[in-house]
This record gives structure tokens, sequence and C-alpha cells, in this order.
């Protein structure tokens, strides 16, 4: 039987940006559809933080559009890049309740949230999303990708 449903515009750049997404590779394109329909978009602008170290965690994020840095609070000054289809917050895949790293925008961006329930369900339906996570996810300090040209 042929799995279809009508997604409107919005929903289909969200679902192509999901499959495009490394961490949702194995996922088929039904379970796609689902987790499009579950992703809130949020627009921030450049300096925005949306988390800090510590803060409660909650939700998965989805680059949609824009530029985003991941900043390791303990070493001052060392930022991960996050682009188009990069995600953050990899916590809430792993039941951890507070974030371990900070997220400033650094321009204008367009960002889809998943909700800390929405991605419990995802990874208690498809185990293979929380080992891409493990892989995919922001090393500790010592293994950040550091560049002086992400240093403002």
């Amino acid at each position: 039987m042929l799995y279809t449903w009508h997604m409107d515009n919005h929903l289909q750049s969200i679902f192509a940006l999901l499959k495009e997404t490394t961490l949702f590779s194995a996922l088929d394109d039904q379970s796609l559809q689902v987790l499009a329909s579950k992703c809130q978009p949020i627009t921030y602008q450049r300096g925005d933080r949306l988390f800090e170290p510590g803060d409660l965690t909650q939700g998965l994020f989805i680059i949609e559009s824009g530029q985003a840095a991941l900043v390791d609070q303990k070493n001052l000054g060392e930022r991960l890049l996050l682009e188009r289809a990069d995600f953050a917050g990899e916590e809430a895949a792993f039941l951890q309740p507070r974030r371990a790293y900070a997220l400033v925008i650094k321009e204008p961006s367009q960002l889809l949230a998943i909700s800390n329930e929405d991605v419990q369900e995802l990874v208690t339906a498809h185990p293979e999303v929380q080992k891409n996570l493990r892989i995919l996810a922001p090393k500790p300090q010592n293994e950040f990708e550091i560049t002086n040209a992400l240093v403002d």
C-alpha cells in the first residue's frame, strides 16, 4: 500500500530539511512526515541566546536557515558553527535535564523545535536516531571543532 499525505508548502520544506538532516537518515518518508508535523518553526535574530549551560532541557533544535554557534562556556570563545540541517539540544534524547552548552544565533535564523516529549517518542520508536545522535552530537571540548574565524 502506498502511503500518501498532502502537505502544504511549509510542511513540505520541513520534510525536505528533515530528509537532508543526517540525524534522521534512517527514517522512512512516513516517519519523516509525522516528525515534520511536530516541528515548530521559530525565528531568531542575531545575538539571541536560546539556552545556556545548566538551563533546563526543552527540546531539540534543527537549523532551517541562518547560523548559530554552539558555545562551550567552560572554555570561553570556543565554538562550533551550526548551519542548515545541523542540530543542537541532543540532551533531550538522552533524558539529560540540563543543557551542556550555550546556543547563540549568529545571523537571522529560522530553527525547528521538537519538544522533549516528541524527541523521546522518536528515539523510542526509532533507536537508530539515538545511535546517530551519539555519533553526531558535539563532543567534549577536546574534540570540539575550533576555528578562529568563529570567535567574534
